[in-house]
């Protein structure tokens, strides 16, 4: 029987074999290993840009293949009452736009030939600012041929020629029918009546980049450079040129950012300006909600249009003075701080009597006299506060004594000047000289006594909360630009003085109108309470003094929800000339909100 013999040279030739065969399968295995980690990358990379970043990248095509044209009249972003109602951007008008390689494009058509000398950005330029200027009243010809020119050279999407164009303008342009030119709806940022105008303020620059007094100087970096919510939008091809035939849509961005919320309600505003408006009010108004003292409403008058500040500036009212914030001597809107400390010390009761003989008297040739010559006669501390009795409220003063008056106006945050969500304000001030003359004085809110309209709001809102009081505000929150809310800290309330002693004011303040000074606020429609107050201000007109008239309130008087104060500079009295304003204000009011 034979046997196979394994000759050396066959066995090697086998382990070659063998080595040959595994390093193939590695380098497949190798090669499968490298087409698996592509592979997985590139599923990963398509996930990343389909799934991730799939909306930023659609929206980068879209702004690829589109041209936008902005139809705010600034970049910025909105400000809100606090029914997210906007205060700004509320009116429509139309403005012209030239979109410049879209004018090249049909000009080149129109011609047939590229080469055509006539069609460079200089001449084209000045062809469009001609044809423009022949249909359009007073645009600056020089001004607008560089800004066209300008925007040739430099492909510019588009450049807004002029807004607000009248009808006849309108028909001009379309019969004309420019190449390129576009007439487009375009949102002007305020109201020409100007709505809430010292509140709101306004801005500078062209593209209003910088804001200058009120809410647009305070959150500017929040309002400025908003994307728009609205935009006209056309295709464009490969060579960023507009598709011929394709007409422009409205796109709307619905994302809300570099929003500012505030405490006002616009419809009370609207009531608070047009009640001032009729009533011919040079002086200011404002309204707060109690118990929180947020500003539901601030209005100052004269007012002034946001587009002719040029006009405002030089004008002899001062219509871009915010009124509201501005002090003043309050008159015997400072006997309700006097009546506070009085029954916290115990100095005084309602009841306790008194005999006015029609001045307080320092000395022989020292006096100071009450609004009725004759005087009061015998008369209690109840009856001199809603009769406004001088001589009762300057022997009261005395006897509470300086340092205890100015402790209750620390005590009642009088003179803090901090508007919550807007910031400090200055000019107000209580300094009591020393010396009985000058306590009186200060007693009758004159010497050395300067506040402002709001604080006097906030004083009348504290003691209609029962004492308890709160820094007002008037920014409720703000949306930054990357969408996210920022609320407004308001500092927790504080007790200031006794429920009781509150308590006493306010029945005080009840029967004022009802019996006192304040008849003339008296509404049959519900039960109102406050105090009427006239200042004088040492300027003199045709010889007779100027004087500034007040009346503080709120309503309804069983259950309080707002707190107003009304000054009417060169009044006659506060009965006569600011106690009608807060009615026709609080009926104004009560028709919308109060059952």
């Amino acid at each position: 029987m034979g046997r196979r013999i394994k000759t050396p040279g066959r066995a090697k030739a086998n382990k070659k074999q063998l080595e040959g065969e595994s390093f193939l399968r590695n380098r497949i295995h190798l090669l499968m290993g490298i087409f698996l980690a592509v592979f997985m990358l590139l599923v990963g990379i398509l996930f990343y840009h389909q799934i991730i970043r799939g909306e930023d990248l659609t929206r980068q095509a879209v702004a690829m293949r589109s041209r936008e044209i902005e139809l705010k009249e600034f970049p910025r972003g909105t400000i809100l009452d606090r029914n997210h109602r906007p205060l700004t951007e509320v009116s429509n008008i139309c403005a012209v736009y030239c979109i410049p390689e879209e004018t090249r494009r049909q000009m080149i058509n129109s011609s047939g030939s590229k080469t055509d000398f006539n069609l460079d950005n200089d001449h084209i330029a000045e062809r469009i600012t001609s044809q423009l200027c022949n249909c359009i009243d007073g645009l600056n010809r020089n001004r607008l041929y560089e800004q066209l020119k300008k925007a040739l050279n430099n492909h510019t999407s588009f450049v807004r020629i002029t807004s607000n164009i009248s009808e006849t303008e309108i028909i001009r342009l379309q019969q004309q029918n420019i190449p390129g030119v576009v007439i487009a709806p375009m949102t002007r940022r305020y109201n020409e009546e100007g709505l809430a105008a010292h509140i709101i303020g306004y801005v500078n620059g062209p593209q209003g980049e910088e804001g200058v007094t009120g809410i647009e100087k305070i959150y500017n970096n929040v309002l400025k450079e908003t994307p728009s919510h609205q935009s006209l939008v056309t295709v464009v091809d490969a060579r960023g040129m507009p598709i011929h035939g394709l007409q422009y849509k409205l796109s709307r961005d619905q994302e809300q950012r570099g929003a500012v919320v505030l405490t006002i309600d616009k419809t009370i505003q609207q009531i608070v300006e047009t009640v001032l408006d009729k009533q011919n009010v040079r002086g200011a108004a404002v309204v707060l909600s109690i118990p929180d003292q947020q500003v539901i409403a601030m209005a100052s008058r004269p007012n002034f249009n946001p587009y002719r500040l040029d006009q405002a500036i030089v004008d002899q009212s001062s219509s871009l003075l915010n009124r509201a914030l501005n002090p003043y001597h309050p008159g015997s809107l400072f006997k309700l701080v006097v009546t506070a400390a009085a029954l916290e010390q115990n100095a005084v009761k309602l009841d306790d009597q008194f005999i006015c003989e029609g001045g307080f008297r320092f000395s022989p040739d020292l006096s100071i006299a009450c609004w009725k010559e004759q005087g009061h006669g015998k008369i209690s501390f109840a009856q001199a506060f809603t009769l406004s009795c001088n001589p009762v409220f300057i022997q009261v003063a005395l006897d509470v004594g300086r340092s205890n008056i100015m402790h209750y106006v620390h005590k009642l945050h009088l003179i803090e000047n901090n508007l919550t969500g807007y910031g400090s304000y200055k000019g107000s001030r209580v300094e009591i000289n020393p010396g009985r003359p000058a306590l009186a004085n200060a007693a009758l809110g004159q010497q050395g006594v300067m506040l402002s309209p709001l604080q006097l709001t906030s004083l009348v809102a504290t003691i209609a909360s029962n004492g308890k009081y709160r820094t007002p505000s008037i920014v409720k929150y703000y949306i930054d630009r990357e969408g996210r809310r920022q609320n407004i800290n308001v500092p927790a309330p504080r007790q200031v003085i006794m429920p009781a002693t509150a308590e006493k004011i306010r029945s005080l303040m009840e029967q004022t109108v009802l019996e006192g000074t304040g008849k003339t606020a008296y509404s049959s429609k519900v039960k109102v309470a406050g105090k009427t107050a006239t200042s004088q201000t040492g300027k003199y007109l045709e010889e007779k003094e100027v004087l500034n008239t007040w009346f503080a309130g709120y309503f309804p008087a069983e259950n309080p929800r707002y707190a107003i104060v009304i000054l009417v500079e060169e009044g006659s009295s506060g009965a006569a000339s600011a106690a009608p304003v807060f009615k026709e204000i609080t009926e104004g009011i009560l028709k919308i909100y109060v059952n």
